[in-house]
């Protein structure tokens, strides 16, 4: 079964994914797919396999995009909460948390998205920033997992690659100042949720490797 639903107007890309988000709430497990974002040819099937095979206590599926090389420490792992990945890949590979911050890269428990934090994101923190977006389905997604810790929720971070970046088509948004801003500001939130200063991320002292292009 298909819903689709097609605003009357531009609502924008925070609060179009947020609906996105709780579309559905009694289906187990959310997956916002970006227009321009291809499945790789059987990953379907293999996505299906995590699902049932950790459905009671999967909290997050962390999707390779084709175009980014994820480290080692980092693959194919089962990582018992949000908090140890999060600590895990500031030591390992602190980009890694950008990366994934593509919508089509999560798959995430249902229940555990915080709605209130991402309405606080969209319709409230991103304009008194004076922004143009700033990640809100991550706040929810994090906040969410991060709030939910005692339930045992794990984050798994299958090998395969998912996303099929050679059929995604140029993005119109330029990498601009707004973008960089975005990045930081959405960086420094979730090192502060972590308890980590920028100083203790593995090799920089300041986040000007979180704007380059990996």
């Amino acid at each position: 079964n298909v819903n689709f639903r097609i605003h009357d107007s531009n609502i924008g890309a925070d609060e179009n994914i947020y609906k996105c988000c709780i579309a559905n709430r009694e289906s187990e497990f959310t997956w916002v797919l970006g227009d321009d974002d291809h499945v790789t040819d059987g990953c379907l099937l293999n996505i299906f396999n995590l699902l049932l095979q950790y459905r009671n206590n999967l909290g997050l599926l962390i999707l390779s995009d084709g175009d980014y090389v994820v480290d080692d420490r980092l693959k194919n792992k089962m990582i018992s909460s949000y908090f140890i990945l999060a600590k895990l890949a500031t030591n390992v590979q602190p980009h890694y948390l950008i990366a994934h911050t593509l919508i089509s890269c999560n798959i995430f428990r249902t229940a555990i998205f915080d709605e209130m934090e991402s309405i606080y994101v969209t319709r409230d923190l991103t304009k008194r920033l004076g922004l143009s977006a700033n990640f809100s389905h991550m706040r929810g997604m994090v906040k969410g997992l991060l709030s939910s810790s005692g339930s045992n929720y794990c984050i798994l971070t299958p090998e395969f690659v998912a996303l099929d970046t050679t059929k995604r088509l140029p993005a119109a948004v330029s990498f601009d100042h707004d973008i960089q801003k975005i990045y930081y500001f959405y960086f420094q939130w979730l090192l502060t949720e972590i308890g980590t200063r920028v100083d203790q991320v593995r090799q920089d002292n300041s986040v000007d490797w979180l704007f380059e292009s990996r």
